[in-house]
């Protein structure tokens, strides 16, 4: 008797094992079809003009804001950004940059912050350009936009770290403009985990922004709103992959 309770004891542990197994099977799976989906579609279906990934000499450079530190002073990922612009500026491929943020995680204007750090690299006063209002990537396109229309000015380079640009390659897209998209890279002293999760991070908000079909006036306020749909409509683009 008791050798059929220990044999039936052994099955029913052997059956709950593989029972397990399974289940972590499956949830590996669907692990990787998401990490694939995630890492995959955003390249697929982004409906972004082709050309917006091949950098063209234009009227601004438009740095996306990005917050300092507790001190104010410019985080890693705020000073690839603008030495990233500073370069564009030396190699004459833009008269001006407009940097763009307010702030909007601690007391630090980032706009500020980084035109700072542009005339620390030797940038000229009269060719920096302040956008201190912004509270997001929406709003930076918005206010940014707005100063172009303002100065006469037809087109931008748009420089954010290399994981938000297909996001604001999107945002950017809803407008009337001619832009190019130029991305930085990642500071040397951030960690690998650092840059994946703001990457996934990233993808994850596009997605989201294409699938629900988000208004172009999404993350505006009111006013900024209802201006936008005063805006020339945008013809439809072809998409186009990053690079």
């Amino acid at each position: 008797m008791l050798a059929k309770y220990s044999s039936r004891v052994r099955n029913s542990q052997g059956w709950q094992r593989k029972q397990i197994l399974k289940l972590i099977l499956l949830l590996g799976l669907l692990l990787a079809f998401v990490f694939a989906a995630v890492n995959v579609l955003p390249d697929l279906i982004l409906p972004v003009p082709p050309q917006t990934w091949r950098l063209t000499k234009s009227d601004a450079i438009i740095v996306l804001g990005t917050p300092a530190n507790k001190l104010g002073q410019p985080t890693p990922v705020m000073r690839e950004r603008v030495d990233e612009a500073v370069k564009l500026w030396k190699d004459g491929d833009a008269k001006y940059i407009i940097f763009s943020g307010t702030a909007a995680h601690n007391k630090f204007v980032e706009a500020e912050v980084m035109a700072e750090l542009a005339r620390s690299r030797g940038v000229s006063a009269s060719a920096i350009v302040l956008e201190p209002q912004a509270q997001n990537t929406y709003q930076n396109a918005f206010n940014s936009v707005e100063i172009m229309k303002q100065r006469g000015w037809k087109s931008a380079i748009v420089v954010s770290s290399i994981a938000h640009l297909r996001r604001a390659n999107y945002i950017f897209s809803h407008y009337p403009i001619k832009y190019c998209m130029d991305g930085c890279p990642n500071p040397p002293e951030q960690s690998a985990w650092f840059v994946f999760r703001f990457d996934q991070r990233e993808k994850l908000h596009l997605l989201s922004a294409i699938f629900s079909g988000q208004s172009s006036s999404f993350g505006l306020t009111p006013q900024q709103a209802a201006q936008m749909k005063q805006l020339p409509a945008v013809q439809s683009q072809t998409s186009g992959a990053a690079p």
